[in-house]
């Protein structure tokens, strides 16, 4: 940390430098390309030099550009005045009115519409380029690139057209006189070069624009993998991390002061059960001597089989309640 005029300022060391989120060097590539992608066809749009006349013909057509014609004191046969134009005019100019029809055509006009949507679609792919490239909008950044790159290509189809239609048609006899004495200018070159130029930026983007998603997708799984092996590890299923007690919970105290027992099965509930049936029996003939019939039915361990096998769901009886129900019953 410095200071600079009393002010602290956090100066970025070489750690912060490591982890700072980098533009991608593909990315800063196919920035420069479609920015000169962008100047050459802003350069073939505005400049007059897409059909020239050679010099040695003296010809009275000089140059052409999709906005601006050049002649030099030429007559236009089929207008009935006599009138000659001369100089570089703007196409929407009042004095080309009469002839506009004729320098416009239908195809020259689409070769307009082409070329505008070209530099269009090219200027809104650097826009959306540049929002990634100065790390806005992180979260959208592979969307940001596919639009870029789709944009570009976009730009390319349309110049592509364009030129394309040009080149053909350019030479026609219906619509310059001596076609033979012309020739593709530099301008013309410089629209090929641009979409050359704008269909590299968008080959760019859509590899930058893979390898964006496919740095996400191993981010996420990142974390996903970093989260289910905490949870394994802590044992929870749910997401949530299960905290283990302190103190283990103890085994229930019995009130006879004999140790816990807890049958396992059915078989070992009756044996047990049985025991103790024969040996509170024994004791309780000792002390109150020959007992009836009746309570010795009543207290046999047949009888207590049965009463347990009707009642599958009754407690284990302590001692003091089997006395009390045995002399019960012998009433």
């Amino acid at each position: 940390m410095s200071s600079v005029d009393g002010v602290s300022v956090i100066s970025e060391g070489p750690t912060m430098r490591k982890y700072r989120y980098r533009t991608s060097f593909l990315l800063i590539a196919a920035s420069y390309t479609g920015l000169f992608g962008l100047i050459t066809i802003i350069i073939a749009f505005s400049s007059p030099y897409w059909l020239s006349a050679h010099k040695y013909t003296y010809s009275s057509f000089v140059r052409l550009g999709l906005w601006t014609f050049c002649f030099d004191h030429y007559k236009h046969p089929p207008y009935q005045y006599d009138e000659t134009f001369t100089g570089c005019r703007w196409i929407y100019d009042p004095k080309y009115h009469n002839i506009r029809d004729w320098l416009q055509p239908g195809w020259f006009i689409f070769v307009q519409v082409m070329i505008t949507f070209s530099m269009i679609f090219s200027t809104a792919a650097l826009m959306i380029i540049s929002i990634p490239i100065m790390h806005f909008l992180i979260r959208y950044n592979v969307v940001m690139i596919g639009l870029g790159s789709l944009f570009k290509c976009l730009s390319a189809i349309f110049g592509f057209i364009g030129w394309l239609v040009f080149a053909v048609k350019h030479d026609v006899r219906s619509w310059l006189m001596n076609p033979r004495f012309n020739h593709l200018d530099w301008s013309f070159y410089l629209a090929i070069l641009s979409t050359l130029l704008n269909a590299s930026a968008a080959i760019m983007l859509a590899i930058e624009m893979r390898r964006a998603r496919q740095k996400r997708q191993r981010f996420t799984n990142l974390v996903y993998n970093m989260h289910h092996s905490r949870s394994i590890g802590s044992g929870a299923t749910n997401g949530f991390e299960t905290i283990p007690l302190k103190t283990p919970p103890q085994p229930p105290i019995s009130t006879t002061g004999q140790s816990p027992h807890y049958p396992h099965s059915r078989q070992q509930h009756h044996h047990h059960h049985h025991q103790q049936q024969q040996h509170q029996q024994s004791h309780h003939q000792q002390q109150q001597g020959a007992r009836s019939p009746i309570d010795s039915i009543h207290s046999s361990p047949y009888a207590s089989i049965s009463r347990f096998s009707q009642q599958p769901q009754q407690q284990p009886m302590t001692p003091q309640s089997q006395t009390s129900s045995r002399q019960f019953t012998a009433v």
